[in-house]
């Protein structure tokens, strides 16, 4: 005589909930079958063991699509090429979250810096970069950067000003350009050889943090930042690197207006 159990009874025995139960019935991963006196739905055997199997791995987080070929493949080898393939998928998984955990990060550090360093000068080595773009006219070309914006490689701190000024402190030039700092390069997704990107060498520089507005004009006193060049021995050269690092609202307008935040670097050489 068939053994007949209701879904309270397979809950009981598997540790799985009626509403788990009821969720593989609807994915079609069992398939319950009918009492022919009352129409109520009852499990037999085979269907506790399929039930188990399933709890199995979902309680090694496979996810009910991924289950379904494992329960259903009638060969050891058909189920071997599944785990190669949820292997695999699992460790596509495991990379992205590792390119995403080194780009919150590097955020994350850059933000810290951020209010600290408002109108505060300091020597520092500004970090190799790769310009995956550059020479960008910033005030005739900006359209040009669309690209950049919406490239999977985008992130804060990409996008940067190479801004050169007259010996009165007056830009004279601005050239906009899209970059990876070298301890994000090779977790970005680069479709080329990284040797032979164009690159900004690690240099000494004075560095600070600086305010600005959507017009890409940033408000910093740099005739301040050269005499602070000086009074440490050193010369400038003439222009600064500005990289946009953050955005937040202005309390002044209500938050109508955004106020942008850059990492300053002015590169220098010794007297």
């Amino acid at each position: 005589m068939e053994v007949k159990y209701t879904i309270s009874q397979v809950s009981r025995f598997t540790g799985v909930t009626t509403d788990a139960i009821r969720l593989y019935e609807k994915e079609g991963l069992i398939c319950p079958k009918r009492d022919e006196n009352n129409n109520y739905r009852y499990y037999d055997i085979e269907q506790i063991r399929r039930i188990i199997f399933i709890s199995y791995y979902r309680k090694i987080d496979v996810s009910i699509a991924e289950i379904a070929p494992l329960i259903t493949s009638s060969s050891l080898s058909d189920i071997h090429r599944t785990f190669d393939d949820l292997i695999k998928s699992n460790t596509e998984k495991i990379e992205q979250l590792r390119t995403k955990i080194e780009k919150l990060s590097v955020l994350n550090k850059s933000i810290e810096n951020l209010a600290a360093n408002i109108g505060v000068y300091s020597v520092c080595t500004m970090p190799k970069c790769y310009k995956m773009m550059e020479k960008v006219d910033a005030d005739t070309e900006s359209t040009k950067m669309e690209a950049a914006v919406n490239s999977p490689m985008f992130s804060f701190g990409n996008i940067g000003y190479e801004i050169f000024f007259s010996e009165d402190f007056l830009p004279t030039k601005r050239y906009i350009f899209f970059v990876i700092w070298e301890n994000l390069i090779k977790v970005a997704p680069v479709g080329t050889d990284i040797d032979k990107l164009p690159f900004v060498e690690p240099c000494e520089c004075i560095s600070t943090t600086a305010s600005g507005h959507g017009n890409g004009i940033i408000n910093f006193n740099l005739k301040d930042m050269a005499d602070y060049a000086a009074s440490k021995g050193y010369a400038h050269s003439g222009f600064y690197y500005a990289f946009y690092t953050y955005s937040v609202p202005d309390v002044a307008s209500d938050g109508k207006d955004i106020i942008d935040y850059y990492n300053i670097y002015m590169p220098v050489k010794k007297f």
